[in-house]
């Protein structure tokens, strides 16, 4: 199988300008001393649920049926869990607080997609409370997979619909990543996780510069907002205008407002590393920043400024550190996977199918508990805000539905704009799982 997708920069050496500005947040003494931050340990931890705990599995999910309850309907209260709820409560403090991601299994997979559902979500409300939208149509899940019936082209697809390596990355605007594990691939197809931390530390001490540029507000991130212009709040911690700093007018330009046309794409300029509440946040998915390649390609005007040659090679240490720290998560049919996606950078392998069977499937909800879910910097609360909302609710502006479709759609209708490993959708008549979901 191919290796994990990396990003290629030109050739020239990274050069920043000794006397150029640094943030606050690289006072490389905080490298040692900050706490709440994620190491991985040595192998994947499973979270291995006994015969009391399935049991009480099947009774909330047999309460569930009898009462008709699905989608928004489930809940900690409408899915009582009275001893395992333990467990759970102990795994939210790791993905939170610990190791940054767990792995639930044993309860297996019914022969029914609305138990497969009922029982992802019920599961999922107790490691995190409210769930993100995760496109302006309402979807609320999204199936991960390649499926055999759909006839159009792999290049045409969000990344997550095809069978390619997908490089590190955030699925930026989340707290928590849940996966539930429906099928996997013959060969290849895996997870793998590195720690935002880990990297951070090795960034502060081998790149400095890399790290500066990293925490730089000068990247310019596809987003989607409704209207023509909305403000930006970030407020640049030193002097963007520097003569001498790479991307300068860019940032200049841009680090206060969201520019757009009115039409896809749209952007903000923001960093991906930030320092906030003595905790490292990373939010970088390479596929959303610069020049949308539809618009580059059509030769259309836009006012989004491509990658320079320093972002593009800042972007591959930053990957080629994640692949030197990375933890491969060992996964199984069934399994239910959590992930704070501020901790933690992940990045798939691609993947063959078997000739028979339905292939590597997997089915994503965005999560975020009110209680333990770390404070959102100003900075990278875009993004955020168009999954949970101004209000942190998981009602975003102009999302009037919430759908949580049973399976893939049959057919696959190409997005008129994708963007982002995670499969972020740019138009307000794209949805992430293709179109034509089953109810």
């Amino acid at each position: 199988m191919e290796k994990l997708g990396t990003i290629k920069a030109r050739e020239e050496p990274l050069q920043r300008e000794s006397g150029a500005p640094t943030p606050n947040n690289l006072n490389l003494g905080l490298v040692g001393s900050m706490a709440g931050n994620v190491i991985l340990p040595p192998k994947s931890p499973v979270i291995h649920v006994d015969e009391k705990g399935i049991e009480e599995v099947r009774q909330a999910l047999q309460a569930c049926a009898d009462l008709g309850l699905a989608g928004d309907t489930i809940n900690k209260a409408s899915f009582p869990l009275p001893t395992f709820h333990v467990v759970l409560d102990e795994a939210r403090r790791q993905v939170h607080e610990g190791q940054g991601f767990v792995i639930i299994r044993g309860i297996g997979l019914s022969d029914s997609a609305q138990n497969n559902n009922n029982m992802f979500l019920g599961l999922a409300s107790y490691i995190g409370d409210v769930r993100g939208a995760q496109d302006k149509q309402g979807s609320m899940l999204t199936h991960v997979t390649a499926s055999k019936s759909w006839t159009v082209p792999p290049e045409l697809r969000h990344g997550i619909h095809t069978n390619t390596g997908l490089a590190w990355h955030n699925d930026m605007g989340t707290d928590v990543i849940a996966l539930h594990i429906r099928s996997l691939a013959e060969e290849g197809g895996n997870t793998f996780v590195a720690s935002s931390w880990t990297i951070y530390k090795e960034l502060a001490t081998s790149y400095p510069q890399v790290l500066e540029l990293l925490c730089e507000p000068c990247w310019p991130i596809q987003v989607y907002v409704p209207g023509n212009l909305v403000v930006f709040r970030l407020v640049p911690r030193y002097n963007l205008s520097h003569p001498k700093n790479p991307f300068s007018q860019a940032c200049a330009d841009a680090a206060g407002v969201i520019h757009s046309s009115g039409n896809p794409p749209r952007h903000i300029v923001a960093p991906l590393v930030q320092i906030y509440n003595n905790r490292v946040y990373l939010s970088a998915d390479p596929g959303r920043l610069g020049l949308h390649p539809v618009t580059a390609k059509a030769c259309l005007s836009s006012s989004i400024p491509s990658l320079t040659t320093s972002h593009l090679q800042a972007l591959e240490i930053l990957s080629e550190l994640a692949t030197k720290h990375r933890l491969m998560l060992d996964t199984k049919p069934g399994d239910v996977l959590f992930i704070n996606n501020w901790a933690l950078i992940h990045a798939r392998d691609s993947y063959k199918d078997p000739k028979d069977g339905p292939g590597r499937h997997l089915v994503r909800l965005w999560l975020r508990d009110s209680e333990l879910g770390w404070k959102v910097p100003e900075s990278m609360k875009v993004p955020w805000e168009a999954t949970f909302g101004p209000n942190g609710d998981g009602y975003p502006t102009g999302v009037t539905r919430r759908e949580y479709p049973l399976a893939p759609s049959h057919e696959y209708k190409p997005p008129k704009y994708t963007a982002g490993s995670a499969a972020f959708v740019l138009d307000d008549e794209d949805e992430v799982n293709g179109g034509n979901t089953e109810p």
